[in-house]
């Protein structure tokens, strides 16, 4: 196994819909799942383009689930061959992650004896997004004559998540039609039934050897396709399909027909090995950028590859109509929707290598911030509120929990307000690393104003010792357990953060840039006195013993620190009575509702700020909290352990933090939650990007410059990776006795390492020599 692949050994049918999680491809517009080449609907396969969504008869709008265009099977005769029919030999499935491709090969025999050996080949185009290619190579061992290669495309698709009950399936768009089936190439029409938007389907199926035959199908809203050969007996024969996947959001949809079969013909033209060295190609220049080498440990450099390469087929650099969703485009789950997630566990990783993409990720909510205010109004506030989990109009897409009467009762989930915060700091943060204060100006900053104008209608105010200090009430924090409470740390430091920044821009800005968002917004003095009590004002606790309370009154909670921990590092609730012989579903609802009761805590919550906004903590208090929420967290959410590893690192725990870094890096690999069949976690790639980058490597964008301040765990030898930074690439090398870095079109910046500064400008590389730290 190389530091570039991940392999899958032996064929195992209940593993299926977990391996297809595993192998998901991803171009940036479009995911699909990592099902068998035959297709086999206990993997749950599908296609997703980003963006797409359609509510129907669902409880919420969700992403639409698209059939499979690449599926492939091999027959001859009344025998169909696959893993699930045939007798399986010499199975192996290895994804590429350098050139994004993904392979299986493996020997089956029939039930009548006939052996074959398949070796097969797909990919999503990182050149033409629009573009997914899949070859299927065969050589019969003990058999010669016809053979078919067939391929369905199924129009009749319902959704398996967004009904009512969760045996309902809720259909989300309706075949307009197929094409004649005399013509070479085949096209279907669909339409989404809620949205209205047009997807065309093209493809084509053909061989390298002749074809006898060709043969298209049509069974009400099914076509089966399929081409007829002749094969030798110990000669391989090989068949391709090329498919094209457009939609009519950006053109005219009497053109998807016309501009498909111009794709179609180019990938005929060019043939697979073609069309796979292109994206290749597209493909090499986003890991050039985002590529992090670990060296001494190729588990861990294996790890941070996997994580990086599900980042990279992510996000767009040429629009803002859509975002990045908590399950990437590996699924329907959660309904492809959008968390607070994109903006403070993903950013950091497209900022650093694409701030393009980190620009369309913040954008978007600018897009949707009509629909946020109007969330607002509803619920009596003023200013923006932004949906839990939003699609791609900002609608909020949470289901709801409906008894049988009907009823839809709501959910306390809807009380974590930080997504506001977390929404505005993330633009700050943005305008920091890449200078664009144009577009922070113009384009953010409506945004900003209207979250703190949320946070006045919001906050209230206190009697007593601290009477006139503003408060935050009846909240949910990042914790998600605790729910009603007041005070959360993360929410009160982030939200004074933002007050705090926001007069840093306005009293360094120009008179007509602050005219230009007094315009927009409708900003006016007393309003203006109003945000700048509130930046005062506002209560943030303080630690207490050195430790940060998570919320007020957290610390009278029953205290039921961990004891122990599986073999990959996940901890076991410390209380086993609790739940004990229920079903799976029934016990984590019961550990829930017995956790809410004590101090244990289901991801980072309290110690979140500190890696957002390392300068305000001192290092004792940092030291102090983590160790103490260390033993308080569950770690049952994947967004988590990234958080805390990088947070282990800045209090010195770094085998801890090693172990966090590995939890939360394999969390999808090695389904260490046993849930990745249900999808992959988005947050959990960005947040071991973070542990290693942010954490490890101590690296941390500052007002004026770049700080690099690495400590390695044992046995990494070195660190590498490229970062941006207000229009420079900056690459770094971090190893225990030198921090090496090397610039390019540095507009000027302060780079700082160790204690020791220089002013970059232009291109340069630099030397820090470093003491080698205690790695305990």
């Amino acid at each position: 196994m190389s530091e570039w692949t991940v392999n899958a050994g032996g064929y195992d049918p209940d593993a299926a819909a977990f391996r297809a999680s595993l192998f998901t491809l991803s171009n940036t517009r479009m995911g699909l799942r990592g099902a068998e080449d035959e297709g086999a609907a206990e993997a749950n396969p599908g296609l997703y383009i980003a963006g797409l969504f359609d509510r129907s008869e669902a409880l919420a709008p969700e992403i639409v689930t698209f059939p499979d265009p690449l599926t492939l099977r091999l027959a001859c005769g009344d025998t169909r061959f696959g893993p699930h029919t045939c007798t399986v030999h010499d199975y192996r499935r290895e994804l590429d992650m350098r050139g994004g491709l993904l392979r299986r090969s493996c020997i089956l025999k029939s039930p009548d004896g006939v052996r074959v050996a398949l070796e097969s080949r797909r990919f999503l185009s990182f050149d033409d997004p629009r573009a997914a290619a899949a070859e299927l190579t065969f050589t019969f061992e003990n058999y010669s004559g016809p053979v078919r290669v067939e391929t369905v495309f199924d129009a009749y698709l319902p959704s398996r998540e967004g009904g009512y009950r969760y045996d309902e399936q809720i259909r989300h768009f309706n075949l307009v039609g197929f094409n004649d089936p005399y013509e070479e190439d085949f096209h279907a029409r669909l339409a989404l039934r809620d949205r209205g938007t047009h997807v065309e389907f093209a493809t084509f199926l053909g061989a390298e050897t002749p074809v006898l035959r060709r043969e298209r199908k049509i069974f009400c809203e099914k076509v089966a396709e399929s081409v007829e050969l002749d094969v030798t007996a110990g000669r391989p024969a090989t068949v391709v399909k090329y498919a094209v996947v457009d939609d009519a959001r950006r053109k005219d949809p009497e053109l998807l027909a016309e501009d498909a079969d111009l794709v179609l013909a180019r990938m005929k033209h060019a043939g697979f090995d073609g069309e796979l060295a292109r994206s290749a190609s597209a493909l090499g220049q986003k890991w050039a950028s985002a590529d992090v080498t670990i060296e001494g440990d190729e588990d861990a450099q294996r790890l941070i590859r996997y994580n990086i390469f599900q980042l990279l087929g992510l996000g767009a650099e040429d629009r803002d109509d859509f975002s990045i969703g908590a399950k990437g485009l590996s699924t329907e789950h959660y309904g492809g929707h959008y968390f607070w997630d994109t903006e403070i566990f993903l950013l950091p990783f497209y900022l650093n290598t694409a701030p393009a993409v980190a620009r369309n990720i913040l954008s978007f909510r600018a897009r949707t911030l009509d629909a946020a205010c109007r969330r607002a109004r509803e619920q009596g506030f003023e200013g923006c509120l932004w949906p839990w989990q939003s699609d791609e109009l900002g609608n909020e897409g949470i289901r709801q929990i409906v008894t049988d009467d009907g009823r839809a009762l709501r959910r306390d989930i809807l009380d974590q307000r930080h997504i506001v915060s977390d929404v505005a700091w993330a633009c700050f943060r943005y305008a920091e690393q890449t200078g664009d204060e144009a577009f922070l100006r113009t384009r953010l900053m409506p945004l900003i104003v209207e979250s703190l104008r949320f946070w006045k209608s919001f906050l209230s105010r206190r009697q007593g010792p601290d009477a006139g200090a503003y408060h935050i009430r009846n909240v949910m924090g990042p914790d998600e357990y605790h729910t009603g409470v007041d005070d959360n740390f993360h929410t009160n430091f982030l939200t004074k953060r933002v007050f705090e920044r926001f007069f840093s821009w306005w009293d360094g800005a120009p008179p007509k840039h602050r005219d230009e968002v007094r315009d927009a917004s409708g900003l006016g003095d007393d309003e203006l006195d109003t945000f700048r009590d509130i930046a005062s004002g506002l209560h943030v606790p303080r630690a207490k013993d050195g430790v940060i309370e998570q919320f007020a009154g957290y610390f009278n909670l029953e205290d039921l620190p961990l004891k122990e921990y599986s073999e990959a590092g996940l901890p076991r609730y410390p209380d086993p009575s609790v739940g004990r012989g229920l079903p799976d579903a029934e016990r984590q609802d019961a550990l829930q509702a017995h956790a809410t009761r004590t101090r244990l805590i289901k991801q980072a919550d309290a110690i979140l700020p500190m890696l957002l906004e390392p300068d305000a903590f001192d290092g004792d208090t940092v030291r102090a909290t983590f160790d103490y929420y260390d033993l308080r967290t569950l770690q049952f959410s994947s967004l988590s352990p990234g958080v805390c590893a990088a947070v282990a690192v800045r209090a010195g725990r770094l085998k801890r933090a090693k172990a966090l870094f590995r939890l939360g890096a394999a969390m999808d690999l090695e389904d260490i939650k046993e849930e990745t069949a249900g999808g992959l976690h988005t947050a959990c790639h960005g947040g071991a990007y973070s542990g290693v980058v942010q954490g490890f490597a101590g690296a941390r964008v500052t007002p004026d410059g770049l700080q690099i301040d690495p400590r390695l765990p044992e046995g990494w030898k070195a660190v590498a990776f490229t970062l941006r930074v207000r229009g420079a690439e900056i690459v770094v090398r971090c190893a225990p006795e030198e921090v090496r870095v090397r610039v390019r079109r540095s507009p000027g910046l302060r780079l700082s390492s160790g204690g020791v500064t220089e002013w970059i400008e232009g291109d340069g590389e630099y030397r820090f020599e470093r003491k080698p730290e205690n790695t305990s």
